[in-house]
This record gives C-alpha cells, structure tokens and sequence, in this order.
C-alpha cells in the first residue's frame, strides 16, 4: 500500500513511541493515530475491503510504514489521550471504532474483554501532535479530516469519496457492539 507522502504535520513531527509520552502535554492541537500495515489490513478486512477502489488514499508517514486512521482534536491533549488510552468505548470514539472491527467481537462474553483487547491494540498504534491555537482546534481538525486522505476510523465530518462506502459499515459494526455490550447507568 502506497499513499502521497505529503504531511500535514510539520516534517520534524515524529510518530510518538508510546501515546503515553503525550498524557502530562496540558496543550491544545490535533493529533493523529497511526497503524502498522496490518493493523491496517486487519481494520480494512473487517470494513469488507472490497468496497475500496483503492486504499492507496490513507496518509502514511514518511517510512511509508505508519498509516494514518484517525484524525482528532483536543482542548488539552493529556486529558483526551487518557479517554483513548485508559477509558471505556463509551467515552472514545476511537476505542469504539476498533473495537467494532475486532474479528468476531460478537463472541466476546464480556465487555472488559473486549476493552482488554482494545488496549492491545492501542499498544501497536502511534500517535503524533500538533499544537494548535485553542481558537482555531476544530477548524484545523476539520481540514485534517476533510483533505485528500482516507480517514479510516473517523465518522464524523469524513467527506473522502471513499467514507460514503465505509461509513455505514462501521456505523453498523459500531451499533451491533453497542447493542452486544450496553452502556451500563452510573
């Protein structure tokens, strides 16, 4: 898989070795989530890869061996990496997305294992920021989401031609977990 190699982070932005690295930032900015090619292949068999006419739309780093799958923002980084990083999917889109393309969630007997296997996979992922003035978070964000990439896992404001096709499947995957695993009262 092969993507356009122009970043819409600075150059010097490297991949984040642990997610976790960026939990004390108290700053505002976007950030990106990142997946190995099979991470990737994993994500795109459970969203039937077929209705891709090519994937070669999703950014990848400058290794060419990150995959860009999800675009966010945050008024303060720390405090939105912990809802990715150590929240339930509830509380994370991201968290909820993949775990709706785990392979056979619905043999899953419990909804903290399927936040267990979630949390693997966040293992494998990487994360990179950009700071961004607090004022301007979500029209950056938008521009991220709305450019000339695939943003694999985003569902909401994702205008590539391809999302119309992956869409509903996650948003169905997304409600068929939801409906499995309800969110239970406080």
């Amino acid at each position: 898989m092969s993507s356009k190699n122009e970043p819409l982070f600075p150059s010097n932005q490297e991949l984040c070795a642990n997610p976790a690295d960026l939990i004390n930032m108290s700053k505002s900015g976007c950030y990106k989530w990142w997946a190995t090619e099979k991470r990737l292949a994993e994500f795109l068999e459970q969203l039937d890869k077929t209705k891709f006419e090519e994937v070669n739309t999703i950014e990848t780093d400058s290794s060419n061996k990150w995959y860009c799958i999800y675009v966010g923002k945050a008024d303060v980084i720390g405090n939105r990496l912990v809802n990715h990083a150590k929240s339930d999917f509830y509380k994370s889109t991201l968290r909820q997305s993949i775990a709706s393309l785990i392979k056979d969630f619905k043999n899953f007997k419990s909804k903290q294992k399927i936040e267990d296997a979630v949390d693997e996979i966040l293992k494998d992922l990487r994360v990179t920021f950009i700071q961004v003035e607090e004022s301007k978070v979500k029209n950056k964000e938008e521009k991220l989401i709305n450019g000339e990439y695939l943003r694999l896992l985003n569902i909401d404001k994702n205008t590539h031609r391809q999302a119309e096709k992956i869409m509903p499947i996650l948003k169905r995957k997304r409600k068929e977990l939801r409906e499995k695993f309800p969110k239970e009262d406080a």
